[in-house]
């Protein structure tokens, strides 16, 4: 269990935040999923805050996003340039296809999108 889940969200301070981002990264976690972590702690206070009137202080999330920037304990995921395999596009294709025939209630076509972001450019 991470230290960090024994302290109320209540009175969590940057410091602890900080200690447990350290703590990730040492243990082997890319600053890119610290990063992801520290995103979705802030979704989860604000959601929590919005929903229960609970008052958690939502700018401690952004200065530990501050300082963990600063000491690039955290940081933005790379481009990336690689592109599926004729395999894995076949794979795919063969999962969203059984999706949408297994589950009609499924109204987002995801071989369709696929595919159009595979072929798309970007140009005009």
């Amino acid at each position: 269990m991470y230290a960090l889940a024994e302290i109320p969200a209540v009175v969590v301070m940057s410091q602890s935040l900080i200690e447990h981002v350290r703590w990730r990264v040492s243990g082997g976690a890319s600053p890119t999923t610290v990063n992801n972590d520290l995103i979705w702690l802030g979704v989860i206070f604000k959601a929590v805050r919005a929903a229960k009137g609970i008052p958690l202080d939502l700018g401690v999330i952004e200065d530990t996003r501050v300082i963990c920037r600063q000491h690039k304990l955290i940081a933005r995921p790379k481009q990336r340039e690689r592109r599926p395999t004729p395999t894995e596009l076949w794979k795919l294709s063969r999962y969203f296809w059984r999706k949408h025939y297994r589950d009609r209630r499924n109204k987002i076509p995801m071989l369709d999108i696929m595919w159009f972001q595979i072929y798309y450019t970007g140009t005009e």
